[in-house]
């Protein structure tokens, strides 16, 4: 077929449209999510994601909970619109994820006493999910099994007392802290009586009591 006037005007071949595709052939659409919706995207292109969270780590940890903080430091971080968390029993092959984190640290709680879990963190921003942080493998304390027998003292009671002195959360508290507990429990206790008590607990020399020191020293 000849060249019709218009494509000799236009310079281009004929049948070819001026983006260079054949005539005929639809226009390339532009995908745009719906509102409140995100495109997705495919694993090969993570442009705009943030970058994985990065020196996790843990603190407080007792039985049935923990504490866990981490650090971003990529351009992006103040885009980040919550962490998730992801956790599992070492040799679990399942997930359990905390979705939602808005705050860091972050306690995670209902955990299984005296058992080895394994932690990794993700931060979420407009555009999607980044990629998870270094795990970091945290064995839970076992649960004290103590219980009250001749004392009106009961375990619930103790641990209240406890964290009335550990205002850190640290898990312990100083052999410093505690003299004052003993002098207030004790008064007619003098030095010597205090110092024996500490030495026979802090056996160490580390200058902490932890819970079940402190509950051992409490009755007695």
């Amino acid at each position: 077929m000849p060249p019709t006037e218009d494509s000799a005007e236009s310079g281009l071949p004929p049948h070819q449209s001026p983006d260079g595709r054949p005539s005929g052939m639809d226009s390339p659409t532009e995908v745009v999510p719906a509102k409140g919706e995100h495109l997705q995207i495919s694993p090969g292109d993570k442009k705009g994601v943030p970058n994985p969270p990065h020196d996790l780590r843990s603190s407080d940890v007792a039985a049935t909970c923990l504490k866990l903080t981490w650090q971003m430091k990529n351009k992006n971080a103040c885009n980040v619109t919550y962490y998730v968390i992801k956790y599992k029993p070492r040799e679990a092959k399942t997930w359990a994820e905390i979705s939602g984190a808005f705050t860091n640290p972050y306690d995670v709680k209902d955990l299984s006493p005296f058992t080895e879990y394994e932690f990794a963190v993700l931060a979420v921003n407009n555009v999607g999910r980044g990629e998870l942080s270094e795990p970091i493998f945290i064995t839970t304390r076992k649960e004290s099994t103590w219980e009250p027998d001749d004392s009106d003292i009961t375990l619930d009671e103790l641990k209240d007392a406890f964290r009335l002195f550990d205002t850190d959360r640290a898990g312990y508290i100083t052999t410093d802290i505690f003299k004052e507990i003993l002098q207030e429990i004790e008064p007619e206790w003098d030095e010597d009586d205090l110092m024996e008590i500490i030495c026979d607990i802090d056996c160490d020399g580390s200058g902490t009591i932890d819970f079940e020191e402190f509950v051992k020293i409490m009755i007695g």
